[in-house]
């Protein structure tokens, strides 16, 4: 059974939150404002999730805004996703309108 994990908005903004990756992995969602680092088998930011912090993963598709480090096997930036930092990448796919401000690194 895939297990999956969802991220809503901190009741402390100021928090940070470390997700630290398991055997088996997560898909791991992402909504609105969060600090931290988030491990899993799939990652998606949703649109209108703000992230500062790291993202790691298989799979990693970015709807919202990143601003941090990103480091994925595939990683895709959909029409309304922004990456601001530094995306380490095996695959990375651009949608027409996105924005992308980062030092991009072929892994």
């Amino acid at each position: 059974m895939r297990e999956s994990v969802v991220y809503r908005p901190l009741v402390r903004p100021s928090s940070r939150l470390v997700v630290p990756p398991s055997p088996e992995g997560f898909d791991v969602r992402i909504e609105g404002d969060q600090d931290g680092i988030f491990d899993g088998r799939s990652i998606t930011v949703e649109q209108g999730a703000s992230i500062t912090g790291e993202l790691g993963g298989d799979v990693i598709e970015i709807y919202g805004v990143v601003r941090g480090r990103i480091r994925g096997r595939a990683v895709r930036v959909r029409a309304t996703g922004r990456i601001e930092g530094e995306v380490e990448y095996g695959t990375l796919k651009v949608d027409p309108g996105a924005t992308i401000n980062a030092r991009c690194v072929p892994c």
